[in-house]
């Protein structure tokens, strides 16, 4: 999800707010409205512990499905409001996301390897986005900007639906393992 979604807002959004929008005050709005969102997705993620912790693996594929589909409709909007709408959404979702993972890896891991598995976790998150920055700056060469969006939410929605129908996510309601 970092390498799908992390380019396009730090490279194309501002591109999208230049070549559609109204340049930087559609810009702050848009990047305001993902910033809100995901505090809210951050304080919502102490909601439904119980029922994540029995459906995490779907509920992270659910929610990396819901959020490719965003990404291509980001990329054909017209006016600040309908951007701002759907990455007030998008933060929510990611914000909601980034809490139960990292709960889910400090209960999963032994307390003696805790802080090696949160430093690799965090080196994969953080050192995905300047290559995802590069990745989407050199696209844009090729794509506009609404195809770019489209393309990312794309494969994101691709790579969610490949993960749900090849790894051994459990269908039923009550398991406890991803």
């Amino acid at each position: 999800m970092a390498f799908f979604v992390m380019g396009p807002l730090q490279v194309a959004l501002p591109v999208l707010a230049s070549e559609r929008l109204h340049g930087a005050a559609a810009l702050g709005l848009l990047m305001g409205a993902h910033g809100a969102g995901t505090l809210a997705g951050m304080l919502a993620s102490s909601l439904g512990g119980a029922w994540l912790r029995r459906r995490f693996g779907a509920t992270l594929l659910l929610v990396d499905a819901v959020v490719g589909c965003l990404l291509m409709v980001l990329g054909q909007i017209s006016t600040a409001w309908q951007g701002a709408a759907l990455l007030a959404v998008t933060g929510m979702l990611g914000g909601y996301l980034q809490v139960a993972i990292f709960t889910w890896i400090q209960r999963r891991v032994a307390p003696a390897m805790l802080g090696r598995a949160m430093a690799l976790f965090m080196g994969i998150f953080l050192g995905l986005a300047p290559l995802s920055a590069a990745a989407t700056g050199a696209l844009l060469r090729h794509l506009s900007v609404g195809e770019l969006f489209c393309s990312g939410g794309a494969l994101l929605l691709a790579a969610a639906v490949a993960a749900a129908l090849f790894t051994t996510i459990p269908r039923i309601a009550g398991a406890e393992t991803i």
